[in-house]
């Protein structure tokens, strides 16, 4: 580790936009999108409303559920019911014969809560994280694929 250079002190995430300046704000049409797209399968969060609830009941819920997430950014904090999450442990190997090793935890939250997660990861981490990728990274990169790669390759 002494070969490498530490980072600088300056804040080196600095985005275009600042948050607590301008809270993110989402429409009530990008939230009933989100929810028409859930799929009805997944698992219950600890909150037990139901997936199949949401998405059958998009167009209702979209407005409540939006002023919610809007007044959570404005504030800067989650409901207090968004934070809990039931574990499942699950089997890395069977039979299980040590817990520790063995058994992998899975968190189930709720399913509003990953909605408001989604949110803030597209505005503000993938942009950030986006900006400060190599412009020669194509794999894992939205709009892109490892065959760009190759036909630059090829071409220089």
């Amino acid at each position: 580790m002494h070969c490498f250079t530490p980072l600088p002190a300056a804040s080196p995430c600095a985005t275009s936009r600042n948050y607590h300046e301008n809270p993110l704000v989402v429409s009530v049409e990008s939230v009933r999108m989100k929810l028409s797209k859930l799929n009805p399968y997944k698992a219950n969060g600890p909150d037990n409303i139901p997936v199949w609830l949401l998405k059958e009941h998009a167009d209702i819920l979209a407005g409540p559920v939006s002023d919610i997430m809007n007044y959570s950014y404005l504030e800067g904090r989650l409901p207090l019911t968004w934070k809990h999450a039931d574990i499942i442990p699950m089997p890395k190997l069977k039979p299980v014969r040590e817990v520790n090793k063995h058994l992998r935890p899975i968190s189930l939250t709720p399913i509003l809560s990953q909605m408001s997660e989604e949110c803030v990861v597209d505005t503000y981490v993938k942009p950030a994280l986006l900006e400060r990728i190599d412009p020669q990274q194509f794999g894992a990169v939205p709009k892109s694929s490892t065959r760009h790669g190759l036909i630059i390759m090829l071409h220089s």
